[in-house]
């Protein structure tokens, strides 16, 4: 629950967004907990919005596609029932968010409207002093980001990302895939002339794996997920904004 208390703490207008959770388990427990949780928030009188919980149909037989299909049935139950939004944000379920993540990055939407994505690096907590496997995330967050950034293409990072619901519809919404769906919904916005922007502000910490099994799977997944968007979106890269992609990634 931490995740979801730092997010409905956040330092921005309480009645301008809404926190839901997406609850791809369908765990009882939650659900009970977030009920839980709002009665103690209507108690003191905090302010706060009633977080929403929801649990996806997952009938069998059918392709779920984890993650991807979890935030296309989100997006889907909150247009239905709260109605659309301007932005929409995003946060793993270890992410912890800073007080001003909606007030720092947010803005850098309203302030241009052709970016589509702004997106921040992922910190972790539980970093060991000695990182000898690298786990900082320093390279991605002072290196290939900022380069992708000068050119206004850099990746959705899978989480503390800030989207323009406008510029996700462009794309016919948010990709379903297996692995690799926020880099190839970057890839989908750029190639619709939308700008996607990376910012070094640190405002959510989480968890990095905590044995080398963890870390050596993470990694496989990562790999795949760069491996699918090359072969999806490999020919399409014909135009100018793809190439600029495709030269930062490289």
């Amino acid at each position: 629950m931490d995740t979801v208390t730092a997010a409905a703490v956040q330092q921005y207008p309480p009645e301008r967004f809404r926190i839901f959770v997406l609850d791809d388990a369908a765990d009882e427990e939650l659900r009970k907990t977030i009920e839980d949780f709002n009665s103690s928030n209507r108690a003191r009188k905090s302010g706060c919005q009633d977080v929403v919980y929801f649990a996806r149909k997952k009938p069998p037989g059918q392709r779920h596609y984890y993650k991807s299909g979890n935030i296309r049935s989100g997006l889907a139950f909150t247009t239905s029932n709260y109605g659309s939004s301007e932005y929409f944000a995003a946060l793993d379920s270890d992410m912890i968010s800073e007080p001003d993540w909606l007030a720092r990055t947010i803005p850098h939407l309203i302030k241009d409207e052709t970016v589509a994505l702004v997106s921040p690096p992922h910190n972790s907590y539980n970093v060991l002093q000695d990182d000898d496997l690298g786990q900082d995330g320093s390279g991605f967050s002072q290196i290939s980001e900022p380069s992708r950034g000068f050119f206004d293409c850099s990746q959705c990072a899978g989480s503390g990302y800030i989207m323009r619901r406008r510029a996700l519809d462009t794309i016919g919404g948010w990709p379903l895939a297996n692995v690799g769906e926020d880099i190839i919904c970057s890839t989908m916005l750029q190639e619709q002339g939308w700008k996607t922007q990376f910012i070094p502000d640190q405002v959510q910490f989480g968890l990095v794996p905590d044995s080398f099994h963890s870390y050596i799977n993470q990694r496989i997944r990562w790999v795949s997920h760069l491996s699918q968007k090359v072969h999806q979106n490999w020919w399409s890269a014909a135009d100018q904004t793809a190439y600029r992609h495709t030269a930062a990634f490289c």
